[in-house]
């Protein structure tokens, strides 16, 4: 019982449409977060990027990348990932691995997951 990972996370990319380009060039890709608290307490985990170049994240129509999840509970969260166009040429080919990190803000646990950002 002392090993047991107290958080768990897993990233799905949308499968349709792979990647949206906005009006003003950016290229936004959605996925969807689900976090497994498997404390006896509510926690707070911050998502953030790494390994993506210019990439900015949000979380369903909240202004902060939390989310707060319950006891016991897998919570869901629809993410968008989006890069600017002035950033686009960092980019090499049409796809680019990068991770999701889902960190603890009680106790600073991190969860670290692979995904790939699409474009044109």
């Amino acid at each position: 019982l002392m090993n047991r990972s107290v958080l768990e996370a897993n990233v799905l990319a949308d499968r349709n449409p792979l990647f949206v380009q906005l009006a003003n060039g950016d290229i936004r890709n959605g996925f969807t977060l689900k976090v497994l608290n498997k404390l006896h307490e509510p926690r707070t985990f911050a998502v953030s990027l790494d390994g993506l170049p210019g990439g900015q994240l949000r979380l369903g129509d909240q202004e902060k990348p939390e989310i707060t999840v319950p006891t016991d509970v897998m919570s869901e969260v629809r993410v968008f990932v989006t890069v600017p166009r002035a950033e686009l040429g960092k980019l090499t080919g049409d796809t680019t691995p990068f991770n999701f990190v889902v960190r603890d803000t009680a106790s600073d646990t991190i969860a670290t997951r692979k995904a790939t950002f699409r474009r044109p």
